[in-house]
């Protein structure tokens, strides 16, 4: 038991058949106070959850007990502003060594095997405000080492070195009401060969495709991986009527902070702009409203369109403060390639989606929202999504609410497995996919209940039920 570092929600229950992990939400306070500190303007520099994440290394027999986590031995963090206007932000962490006990049937004794080595994270960044308006330049380092040793699996599975750094700006022009954003972030990883290349052949990478083209290919040699990432956006923030933005960010495919960070696909290339009209005068129907239209492409370093949408949203206030919100999308037809999880692209229809949403006042005492969803594909593909929120104040001191909702999806490109069997056109190998059926009910109950400013007494329970069928 360590309140230090406890984890105060627990994760939310799901089925996840992608070829990416969930990125879950922090719900520990250490790392949730300041983390604004400890990080840039880029959502793929610092991830808190990697420190005591749960460890990964091999172990087997008739009765396995598998840690769930890595132990924090102990962490410390600073963050402040000083009178100069420079803030600063500061944590180190170390966990321990993580071991599995096997017991095997007709063997007397607990054998122990090291699944998880001890791990050091460190990050350290210094900002400085420029100006009267807000904008401000910071610098950030941070990295993690690892004390594999070489008696076990470990050195063949996990890097053993990894540095992340850069540097962001934001500049405010004409009071605020104009702004541009830059970050500029590297990444340098090394290990054992084998390790390095576990890292290339992950969904993040799938260096090893069989029809990736140029000098971005899977090297089993390899010791070290070095990328960068940047992105850059301008907006118009405020204005009586009309604001826009565009934005870009682009991934080298060697970028790798994972061991820090999440990041779902290096190899990146995405533009994008959006622009809205709006009336905040209240008027004789609505009190505000906006009209927001919105477009976005990615393609690879090979100029394969991974991604491409046009949407539209409209949101409304009416004169009782109740809101309305409208969002309609048109998917493109793209080229995937996590569809095969590491093998050539394959295509991915066109589809669309779109979606409402209803709610009360904010400042009433018992508050109420719901919200549909519905999609469709193609190739036959759809999803529905549906839920509701229900929040009341009983008391000063008391508040309850309760979030049902039900998810359900019929996919048609679910991978299944890939076998040795396949056509030229398919370089060799054959991959099987499947349609699926999805079902997921879900209730989120809360009880809060306040002692006193300063301390707050919560109850959280989410039954969970999920199905699915192959066809």
């Amino acid at each position: 038991f360590n309140p230090g570092f406890g984890q105060v929600e627990a994760d939310p229950a799901e089925v996840n058949l992608s070829d990416f992990a969930t990125r879950f939400n922090e719900q520990r306070p250490f790392f949730t106070e300041g983390g604004d500190l400890l990080t840039l303007r880029h959502p793929n520099v610092f991830y808190s959850r990697r420190i005591g994440a749960p460890p990964i290394g091999p172990a087997s027999g008739d009765y396995v007990d598998y840690p769930s986590d890595s132990q924090i031995l102990g962490a410390a963090k600073l963050t402040g502003r000083l009178p100069s206007g420079t803030s600063l932000g500061v944590l180190a962490a170390l966990t321990g060594e993580e071991h599995a006990r096997i017991v095997e049937e007709g063997v007397p004794g607990v054998e122990e095997v090291r699944v998880g080595p001890r791990v050091g994270y460190g990050i350290l960044k210094v900002q400085q405000e420029l100006g009267q308006s807000g904008s401000n330049a910071s610098v950030l380092v941070g990295g993690v080492q690892r004390d594999l040793g070489d008696n076990d699996a470990l050195p063949h599975l996990l890097s053993d070195h990894t540095l992340v750094f850069g540097s962001d700006a934001l500049w405010r022009f004409r009071g605020g009401e104009y702004e541009w954003s830059a970050t500029v972030v590297g990444s340098h990883v090394t290990g054992d060969p084998a390790a390095i290349q576990r890292i290339q052949e992950s969904a993040s990478h799938y260096l090893q495709r069989p029809d990736r083209e140029g000098e971005y290919r899977l090297d089993p040699t390899r010791e070290s991986l070095t990328g960068w990432s940047l992105t850059t956006g301008f907006n118009r923030r405020s204005g009586q009527h009309w604001l826009f933005g565009a934005s870009a960010k682009i991934d080298h495919p060697m970028f790798e902070p994972q061991d820090l960070a999440q990041l779902n696909g290096a190899d990146g290339i995405q533009p994008s702009w959006n622009v809205t009209y709006r009336e905040t005068q209240p008027g004789s129907i609505f009190r505000s409203y906006s009209v927001r239209l919105n477009q976005g492409n990615e393609w690879n370093f090979n100029w394969d369109r991974q991604n491409g949408n046009i949407g539209a949203q409209v949101n409304l206030t009416w004169l009782n403060f109740w809101t309305t919100n409208f969002s309609f999308a048109h998917q493109l037809e793209t080229q995937r390639s996590g569809l095969t999880r590491g093998g050539p692209l394959m295509g991915a229809p066109a589809g669309w989606n779109g979606q409402v949403s209803v709610g009360n006042s904010s400042s009433s005492q018992t508050r109420w929202s719901a919200n549909a969803r519905y999609s469709k594909d193609d190739l036959g593909g759809k999803s529905t999504n549906v839920g509701m929120s229900l929040s009341m104040r009983p008391g000063p001191r008391w508040e309850l609410s309760v979030q049902p909702g039900y998810s359900g999806s019929h996919e048609a490109q679910q991978y299944i497995s890939t076998r040795p069997d396949g056509r030229e056109e398919t370089y060799g190998s054959r991959y099987i996919f499947s349609y699926i059926e999805r079902h997921q009910y879900s209730a989120e109950f809360r009880a809060s209940f306040t002692v006193r400013p300063d301390l707050n007494l919560d109850i959280y329970a989410e039954p969970f039920a999920a199905s699915g069928r192959y066809y």
